[in-house]
């Protein structure tokens, strides 16, 4: 059963204009219906293996959720941050644990949530120098009459700062003359 309509369509799959004699179709030709096709079950594919993923990766933060003694591999989940870290925060006592024994350390859940509640510490403001108030490190090595490893060493030593700006180091003249003078 032949029709007598004639439309010019678009492919969706190619682009290319082509005439058409039903008002559904969507293709040039079998090859771009047959590509549409691998796309559309390749894109159904790649969504279901990432449903699956979100949804195996929520039911374990929902166990981990709902125990109350927890290994540093979970609490590095919990928390969003790597199994080192989780380990540095037990060693260095901001998270209190318990170590059971070889490869047992456990930390209530309690001590993540006070964690996870504390606010976050503002990064300290470093002091602004004027360039005028600054010696560049050329000019501070022959005024001083030092060498670079010298310099180095005291600005290390007695923490002075020192900042960039463009291909210059400057370094501030005050805290090097309280030191020299």
């Amino acid at each position: 059963m032949g029709s007598n309509i004639y439309l010019q369509k678009i492919c969706e799959q190619c682009g290319k204009e082509f005439t058409a004699r039903t008002t559904v179709t969507r293709f040039c030709s079998h090859t771009c219906s047959s590509r549409a096709y691998k796309d559309r079950t390749r894109k159904d594919k790649v969504e279901k293996i990432k449903t699956d993923t979100i949804r195996i990766k929520t039911k374990e933060i929902r166990e981990i959720q709902a125990r109350d003694v927890l290994t540093v591999s979970e609490v590095a989940a919990l928390v969003g941050c790597s199994r080192r870290t989780a380990y540095r925060l037990a060693a260095t006592g901001t998270i209190k644990s318990a170590n059971l024994g070889q490869r047992l350390t456990r930390i209530r859940r309690s001590e993540v949530d006070s964690f996870l509640s504390l606010p976050a510490k503002p990064a300290p403001q470093e002091k602004e120098y004027e360039i005028s108030e600054c010696y560049t490190v050329g000019e501070a090595l022959r005024t001083f009459g030092i060498s670079d490893k010298t310099l180095r060493d005291i600005l290390k030593r007695n923490g002075i700062p020192k900042f960039q700006r463009g291909k210059f180091v400057y370094i501030p003249k005050k805290l090097l003359n309280e030191i020299f003078n």
